[in-house]
């Protein structure tokens, strides 16, 4: 009887054994078990730009390391900004595009299409074509004018992303309408069919003849697209001569290149331009620098105005076309960029054709 009272409490105990030993099993990982990393990896990167007269250098370092920490947050890339005067810009990024060390370019602003040329030389920018193709940039293909995209491509390369700007300009026929009414008498009609200077030579002459200075109320005059409505609004017919022009000049007035490197920095060097092109927060610590320190911003009516501080310590001033997309970016009375002209620029934008 003992026997077998014994051998039931083993078997017990070992029951309770087995079942500790499965929770055990459950609820802890062995310690020779290799950890999972699952973190992004971060990357250092380097972007040259033309800093605007004034800056000081208090307000270099404070934006810089803005930028810095909030493209690590939100990109898992820490992006370090250089500020280089234009008169030295040019020679101090190509050095930096050719360099080995720290200073090594990743991201440089093209400003002219002679620096665009240099930069082909060094035989050292990334293809962009292939980054366009893909479901994480292509929708650049529609942030962009095609137009300006077409007139910055080599051959079937795209060595630069244009920023996108307002294109170019129009050319305007402007006649005094009451004059040229007063002239043609019975035929006013005929303002609407002259598309060229050389066309209204038989008006000009008529008009001198009238005793009018023709110059002053026939002439050409160049613009962008809200100038139409002004000069129509002072008494004038406005005809277009030619549309705005999408040349490989305007492209490159204002683009980023990706200098090649690892296929990680590549890669994080597009999504900082793709970011300068839809994220308005980077886009204007770019531009305006840090809220409160260097800038202050006003709300009416749905509408973010800045006003840029002008002091010795914390001016900041940079070009507002060389920072990024235009049209994310806030308004400044002072840079000239406001809600009318951004509907202006985009209408603009519509009509702009490439030039042949």
């Amino acid at each position: 009887m003992k026997k077998i009272l014994c051998l039931i409490l083993c078997i017990i105990f070992a029951s309770f054994m087995l079942v500790s030993c499965d929770e055990e099993d459950i609820g802890e990982v062995p310690e020779h078990y290799p950890n999972i990393d699952d973190t992004i990896p971060e990357v250092d990167l380097n972007m040259y730009i033309i800093v605007g007269e004034g800056t000081s250098s208090n307000a270099i370092d404070t934006v810089s390391r803005a930028i810095s920490q909030y493209t690590l947050k939100t990109y898992h890339t820490s992006l370090n900004v250089k500020y280089v005067s234009a008169d030295e810009y040019e020679s101090t990024m190509l050095a930096a595009v050719g360099a080995t060390d720290a200073s090594a370019a990743n991201i440089v602003l093209v400003n002219s299409i002679d620096t665009m040329n240099s930069l082909i030389a060094t035989e050292k920018l990334v293809d962009l074509v292939p980054y366009l193709d893909t479901d994480d940039f292509g929708t650049l293909k529609v942030k962009i004018p095609t137009v300006l995209l077409d007139a910055a491509k080599t051959g079937e390369s795209l060595y630069a992303l244009p920023n996108n700007h307002i294109i170019g300009e129009y050319e305007y026929l402007v006649i005094n309408e009451e004059v040229a009414k007063h002239v043609l008498k019975e035929n006013p009609s005929k303002l609407a069919s002259y598309n060229t200077y050389e066309s209204t030579e038989e008006l000009r002459a008529e008009m001198v003849q009238a005793g009018y200075d023709a110059n002053q109320y026939v002439y050409i005059q160049n613009g962008p697209y809200s100038l139409k409505a002004e000069l129509e609004a002072q008494g004038n017919v406005c005809n277009v001569v030619s549309l705005p022009e999408s040349t490989a000049e305007e492209a490159f007035s204002s683009a980023f290149a990706i200098v090649n490197s690892t296929e990680l920095a590549n890669q994080r060097a597009m999504e900082i331009i793709y970011a300068l092109s839809s994220d308005t927060e980077l886009r204007n610590l770019l531009q305006y620098g840090v809220a409160g320190t260097n800038y202050t911003e006003t709300h009416e009516d749905g509408v973010s105005e800045i006003f840029m501080v002008d002091s010795e310590k914390n001016s900041y001033r940079m070009n507002i076309e060389y920072t990024g997309n235009m049209f994310i970016c806030s308004y400044c009375d002072e840079l000239g960029w406001t809600l009318e002209n951004a509907i202006s620029g985009q209408k603009q934008n519509e009509q702009a054709i490439l030039a042949n």
